[in-house]
This record gives structure tokens, sequence and C-alpha cells, in this order.
């Protein structure tokens, strides 16, 4: 993770999130937690860049690696900032696209233009 995010760094994020913190207990995750400690960090850092109200319980995550002793393992707290989602924080008044009935210039709608309403008016007539 450089300064700017990749979609290559949201890939990754993806796929480990959901070992780390959907699946605790089983064997990736202490897999990642533990012997792969520098993925575990990496994600922790795209989490709290990206989702500072995300909060779990256990948030006082001991990081270990073999080299590690007890006095050396990484403690990282996370403050409880209740939950609230970032997307509010965009402004979307520059960014919003005005959808109004102009905007179809054939005249059609979606319906008219997947199905011939011609062969369907002839089956209900003949009903």
């Amino acid at each position: 993770m450089g300064p700017n995010l990749s979609t290559v760094d949201a890939t990754v994020f993806g796929h480990l999130a959901q070992a780390m913190w959907t699946l605790p207990g089983t064997r990736p995750e202490r897999l990642i937690k533990g012997e792969l400690i520098n993925l575990a960090m990496y994600c922790e850092r795209i989490r709290r860049k990206f989702w500072p109200e995300w909060h779990h319980d256990d948030d006082n995550t001991l990081y270990e690696s073999e080299e590690s002793s007890d006095a050396s393992k990484t403690h990282s707290p996370l403050q409880d900032f209740s939950f609230y989602s970032r997307t509010e924080t965009f402004d979307e008044e520059g960014n919003s696209i005005s959808h109004t009935p102009d905007t179809d210039y054939t005249g059609h709608s979606l319906f008219d233009s997947d199905v011939d309403m011609d062969d369907y008016r002839d089956h209900e007539q003949c009903k």
C-alpha cells in the first residue's frame, strides 16, 4: 500500500479481510495473524483508513510472529466511534446525475424494447 490505494490493494484486502474478521478462530485467521504478521498489519491499516468506525470486541488483538516475545507483541486497540457511514462525507452535489423523463431519447421503455407487445396483445385477444 503506497500513498494511493490501488485495485490490487482493494482485492487483497477483500480476500484477507474475510479470513481475518469473518472467520474468527479458524486456521486462515491464525495463519494471517500469527505467521503472516505483515499482511495482518496491512489489512489493519486499510481498515482504519477507510472504516474508522469498524469496531470489534477483539480489537485488542495481539499480533505475534515466530520471533516475537511476550514483551514485543504489537497491541492495537481501536477507539469506539460508533457506527456511521463514510459515504455521507462525500460531496454528492457536484457528482450527481439527474434522472429525468427526458433521459430516454427513443421514447420507448425498457419493457417495450425487450418484448414485442404486438404478439402479447394478439395472445390476449385469443383468450
